[in-house]
């Protein structure tokens, strides 16, 4: 079987490349210089300012759309249904890629069985609008991809089975937040 796209789309469907993520995540996870030279209580102050009220609600979001690409990616639901929930959540290129992914799956004949695991935390939250940055360890390890047809394994044995995920969201002109990247960095473990 093929490897499924991994392409996450960033704000205007521009692809992201994964070598690319690697450094973002770093980037993101880094403290700063000037925060690794300031005090240990500024430290604590700057991470304590994430609003957990908002921080709740991206996470809310996040955990929402992992469960209904699951429930698609399971063959519990369809694309078509899975999209109409996915719309007010997502923005449109990363909705495009999420179901490329799902169409890929579906045309290679394979579901997912098993539970994920997933621990996600906002690590920061500013701006105007609202922006915030996720990052989660995505736990797959119990998750085994089965082709329909035989029922045998179609997992590859190369790919991790904890995986890095960074997410970027943005208060939306509703009100709730809209996920603007998703990123997945499978050249390493988490």
């Amino acid at each position: 079987m093929a490897r499924p796209p991994d392409r996450p789309r960033v704000r205007g469907g521009q692809p992201r490349v994964l070598l690319c993520a690697v450094a973002v995540l770093a980037a993101a996870c880094a403290p700063s210089e000037a925060e690794r030279n300031a005090p240990a209580d500024t430290r604590a102050t700057a991470t304590a300012a994430v609003d957990p009220a908002a921080a709740a609600a991206v996470v809310a979001t996040y955990d929402r759309v992992r469960a209904v690409q699951s429930d698609v990616l399971a063959g519990e639901r369809s694309a078509e249904d899975a999209e109409a929930e996915l719309a007010p959540l997502v923005d449109a290129p990363l909705l495009e890629s999420m179901l490329e992914q799902f169409a890929y799956y579906e045309g290679e004949g394979v579901v997912h069985k098993g539970s994920a695991v997933s621990d996600p935390e906002v690590t920061a939250l500013a701006g105007d609008p609202p922006t915030a940055t996720l990052v989660d360890c995505w736990d797959t390890t119990g998750v085994d991809v089965v082709d329909e047809r035989t029922g045998a394994s179609a997992k590859d044995p190369n790919r991790p089975g904890r995986v890095p995920v960074t997410v970027r969201a943005e208060r939306g002109p509703a009100g709730g937040w809209v996920i603007t990247e998703l990123t997945m960095d499978f050249g390493r473990p988490c």
